[in-house]
């Protein structure tokens, strides 16, 4: 049975699924690691909120995953549960594509966000999180990216 948290289906048609460990990396940056190391991405990747699935766009050139943690950070992405205080938690998944205003044709990353019993969208700029941990990226990613803008500025 799986439980709340992001489940990321990948290249070599594994699924793994957001398992905290106490006293090592977060799940996602221990995700992003073995996908390095393994030459594997991301294929579709979705977060269950109370049972309820929240699908990301399938085969994106990259996905996000943030979220506030209950708990004390240790340092180098290690952590401590603090279940004596926990804390109210926003949860982030997300993926890279292209707007689809063809005014404004940028690639940008869609975000998907709960709190509570609230659910909204935020799209920010891929380039904000271009280095970021919280994005595992395709391979080629982000330099197809770049490319692609310097075409359209050339023209």
């Amino acid at each position: 049975m799986i439980t709340d948290g992001w489940i990321a289906n990948l290249s070599d048609g594994a699924s793994v699924s957001e398992k905290w460990i106490e006293g090592t990396l977060s799940p996602w940056q221990r995700l992003k690691i073995h996908c390095e190391k393994q030459g594997l991405y991301i294929t579709r990747l979705r977060l269950k909120i109370n049972g309820e699935p929240f699908f990301c766009l399938k085969d994106a050139p990259g996905y996000f995953q943030a979220h506030q943690i209950p708990n004390t950070i240790l340092g180098e992405g290690r952590f401590e549960i603090d279940e004596e205080n926990p804390r109210e938690i926003i949860r982030k998944v997300g993926f890279v594509a292209r707007n689809s205003d063809v005014n404004y044709p940028e690639y940008l990353i869609f975000i998907d966000c709960f709190f509570e019993e609230n659910h909204w969208r935020e799209a920010k700029s891929w380039k904000e999180y271009q280095n970021s941990p919280a994005i595992i990226w395709t391979p080629g990613y982000p330099d197809v990216l770049l490319n692609l803008e310097k075409q359209i500025e050339s023209r």
